[in-house]
């Protein structure tokens, strides 16, 4: 299902062209609270280019990771290799997954132990989620190190009355059961999350152009379980504690088909919190931290890695429509297999101004990060939203950010340089929302990039690498045939320091989402993804793997109130896309072995709920 460059783009933007039409989304998210500036504030007041993906658009959509769900988000692009619980890389207007921050309930998810301190993005499971809270733009003012493109938090469920459990088959013996429990009164409350899935896989290498038939399978399992507990010691003052826990292991190939390589990893995330309220005071002291563990048996490898941080923080709101949020944290990452560690602590400052009734708001954020092992830095941002009328608004964001080297980097110097320092970098943008159409362009420019030399060592490299594009979106609930319709168009640029393009970035890339509600208790929706050019290597070099779609097909239908089923088809029309190449044949052009996407995969399930 080949969609040329052309013709997508026209008929994007000759939907596009129709958004005078009144916006009647069925989900006002303008109401919605969330964490962008670090602290509590409806969405319409947040200034920075924001996507929230709630609870109810993963169950809708069946999404099961965080790679499913950030495949519809605008400018974002995301591959594995292979399939569940294999290397999935992430990239952010292009940038890639050492420049986003990832965040649950604003822990941090970045291993210390990889060697650009990156995240797991294959770990990252969604049944105990509310919401996905996903900022783009340079947010280092903010939340500190490697926000530079933005960051992801991943708000999960807090305690309260809720009951469910759901079992799901599927292809490749795909099975799979969560639960929650969650109860609570006016003293205390709870939220139990369990779930457990195992799949036999596919072969994560195959030969190019072959379906893989006959290859070994690269089967992945993985279990997750976490507690959210409250209790409200008075009426102004409340304590919450979290903890999570999380295993798996995998089988993936290296560079060609049959040649297992097994791994395991162990995640735990703990946070204990104080909140109390004083007027118009809201004080909040906790520590936390997060612990990974990844394993690789057939070579005796063994990575340990350890977040902890403590803070501080209060949010007063010293206005109507006027608030203010003050920081301070501690935070320790640790190599605990090498015993190697470094410190950062930090002060920050976020205001904003709602005025004239709400329809203009200015924010801005200012942060002094130290080291004890590299330079400090000072970064922070502007942000500025106009609502011409509700549904009509024009904002415009300008920040720097930065990415702190990783541990790993620290210790395995090129004899280039006797100290690294942070990444910089400095991004803005600009958005018009005219009722359901968004238009943003960006442009971010990242300096003294990490890089390696001939002999994998680190150094901060001369030049900067820039990145721009524009992102569209175009959402509309069409209530003559009870349908909802999302459509998004990304053309971006992915430069180094002398010009050439950056490897596995795609040009252009769109989707369209189809969700139709006409049939009684039934939801059925299509997904259809769409990447334009893309080269495997840097410069354009290597394959071009893009210029490709790929349709996904949601159903459920509600029983009765407490009982409903679900299914999904990944990949309908079976198209043979190439996620990325292993090896190439002598011509350094044509793929020899390439990952597998797998074909066309699908899975049902029942869920019940009280």
């Amino acid at each position: 299902m080949n969609l040329k460059k052309t013709p997508i783009a026209l008929a994007i933007f000759s939907v596009l062209s129709t958004a005078h039409a009144a916006d009647s989304a069925k989900t006002n998210l303008d109401s919605v609270i969330v964490t962008a500036n670090n602290a509590p504030q409806s969405l319409k007041s947040v200034t920075s280019n924001t996507t929230v993906i709630t609870a109810e658009d993963i169950e809708s959509h069946q999404y099961q990771t965080l790679q499913d769900a950030m495949r519809q988000v605008p400018g974002l692009t995301t591959y594995s290799n292979g399939g569940l619980g294999t290397t999935t890389s992430l990239f952010m207007r292009g940038m890639g997954g050492k420049n986003i921050l990832v965040l649950q309930n604003g822990m941090q998810l970045n291993d210390p132990t990889l060697t650009d301190g990156t995240t797991n993005f294959a770990n990252i499971m969604l049944d105990d989620v509310e919401r996905i809270e996903i900022i783009k733009g340079p947010q280092s003012g903010v939340w500190g190190a490697n926000a530079s493109a933005g960051v992801i938090n991943i708000i999960t469920k807090k305690g309260g009355k809720r009951a469910s459990v759901n079992f799901e088959v599927g292809s490749n013996n795909r099975k799979k059961l969560a639960a929650t429990l969650g109860a609570g009164n006016d003293k205390v409350d709870f939220t139990f999350n369990f779930s457990d899935l195992s799949t036999d896989g596919f072969t994560a290498i195959k030969k190019y152009k072959t379906s893989g038939a006959g290859d070994e399978k690269d089967p992945f399992a993985q279990q997750e379980a976490s507690f959210n507990l409250g209790i409200n010691l008075t009426k102004q003052q409340r304590l919450e504690a979290f903890i999570k826990h999380g295993s798996g292991n995998s089988e993936s190939d290296y560079s060609t088909p049959n040649t297992s390589s097994s791994s395991t990893y162990e995640s735990t995330l703990r946070q204990i919190q104080y909140l109390a309220t004083l007027g118009d005071l809201s004080t909040k002291l906790y520590a936390q931290d997060s612990h990974i563990r990844r394993g690789y048996p057939a070579y005796s490898s063994v990575y340990e890695g350890k977040v902890n941080q403590f803070g501080a923080q209060a949010d007063w709101h010293y206005a109507d429509k006027q608030q203010a949020n003050f920081s301070l944290t501690s935070k320790q990452l640790e190599d605990l297999q090498k015993s190697n560690s470094y410190y950062n602590q930090a002060a920050s400052l976020n205001n904003t101004n709602q005025l004239f009734g709400e329809r203009w708001t200015v924010t801005e954020a200012l942060r002094h990060d130290e080291y004890n092992q590299f330079d400090n830095k000072t970064t922070g941002k502007i942000g500025t939203k106009y609502h011409l009328m509700p549904k009509v608004f024009i904002s415009a964001n300008v920040g720097t950010g930065y990415n702190a080297p990783s541990l790993y980097q620290l210790t395995n110097l090129s004899t280039q340089t006797s100290k690294l320092k942070p990444e910089s970098s400095t991004g803005y943008d600009a958005t018009l929302r005219l009722f359901g159409l968004t238009l943003t362009y960006f442009n971010n420019e990242i300096k003294d990039e990490l890089v390696t030399d001939s002999s994998y060592k680190y150094y901060n490299q001369n030049g900067t690498s820039k990145y721009d594009g524009v992102e569209a979106s175009y959402k509309r609930s069409i209530n003559a045939i009870n349908s909802d319709f999302t459509l998004n168009f990304t053309q971006q640029t992915a430069k180094d320091k002398d010009g050439k393009w950056l490897a596995r970035r795609p040009e252009q890339q769109g989707d369209l989402t189809f969700d139709y509600f006409g049939l009684s208790q039934t939801h059925i929706g299509v997904q259809t993804k769409y990447i334009g050019t893309m080269y495997d290597k840097a410069n354009q070099k290597g394959a071009n793997i893009g210029n490709y779609s790929v349709t996904d097909l949601v159903a459920d239908y509600q029983v009765n109130k407490h009982l409903s089923v679900y299914g999904k088809v990944q990949n309908l029309f079976n198209e043979d896309y190439t996620p990325a190449v292993a090896s190439y044949e002598s011509d350094n052009v044509t793929p020899k072995y390439v990952y597998n996407n797998g074909g066309t995969l699908w899975f049902v399930g029942v869920r019940g709920k009280l």
